[in-house]
């Protein structure tokens, strides 16, 4: 990989919001997850328990919602509005 490349890749990395950094995450978990085989795993005295594939379904949605939103929002074809009572 050249210097330029790199560099792209680093700025582009860095520019990413939480919501695009945690759908990515967890695209990369739901890809994984046919493999595994536990759900909980006990090694001693310390338990890692995994989220079930129906809740990482649910976090990409909303991530994913995030991420249009933001989309929207930044190339201005979603306007919020505020009201004051």
């Amino acid at each position: 990989m050249s210097d330029e490349e790199q560099i792209t890749q680093e700025t582009t990395e860095e520019t990413k919001t939480h919501a695009e950094k945690m759908l990515e995450a967890i695209e990369a978990v739901l890809e994984g997850r046919l493999l595994d085989e536990y759900k909980t795993l006990k090694i001693a005295n310390r338990e890692i328990t995994k989220h079930t594939f129906d809740e990482l379904r649910r976090f990409r949605d909303y991530y994913r919602g995030e991420v249009a939103r933001q989309k929207m929002r930044k190339n201005g074809k979603f306007k919020s509005y505020r009201y004051r009572f």
